[in-house]
């Protein structure tokens, strides 16, 4: 019988991360650094909090994820947008700098997902994870 694809009723949604060590290959020091700063981060006893620039880059990976609304059943629509923060100066916050590293959506089903495209973008396999992300549609 012929399958109805209907297109999703679902929200778009969309992810932000911060990273400062994409597309590096990580070594045993490397991990035993990140595993002593993961179980620092557990024992601490301060709350994260989201900032304006963070509500800004979740609004911007909902944009993008707009591209692929409708195309991407079973799938939701999803955006990425992958941000290196970087604190300028400890005491100041409106110091800070953030840098998008890459951005891509979920294109359709079948095809590869939004964090794929972004990475592609941050890792320099293409110039712009959006447009690559087009490109398949």
């Amino acid at each position: 019988p012929p399958v109805n694809r209907r297109p999703s009723r679902q929200k778009p949604s969309c992810h932000a991360a911060v990273n400062n060590s994409l597309c590096r290959k990580s070594s045993n020091s490397d991990n035993a650094e990140s595993a002593s700063r993961a179980t620092t981060a557990a024992n601490t006893t301060s709350k994260a909090t989201i900032s304006q620039k963070d509500i800004l880059h979740l609004k911007q990976a909902a944009q993008i994820a707009r591209i692929g609304y409708g195309n991407t059943f079973p799938n939701p629509a999803v955006g990425c947008l992958l941000v290196r923060h970087t604190h300028t100066n400890p005491d100041e916050n409106d110091d800070d700098k953030d840098t998008v590293l890459g951005s891509g959506f979920h294109p359709k089903a079948g095809m590869p997902h939004a964090e794929i495209f972004a990475l592609f973008q941050a890792c320099g396999y293409v110039h712009d994870g959006v447009a690559a992300a087009r490109s398949v549609m």
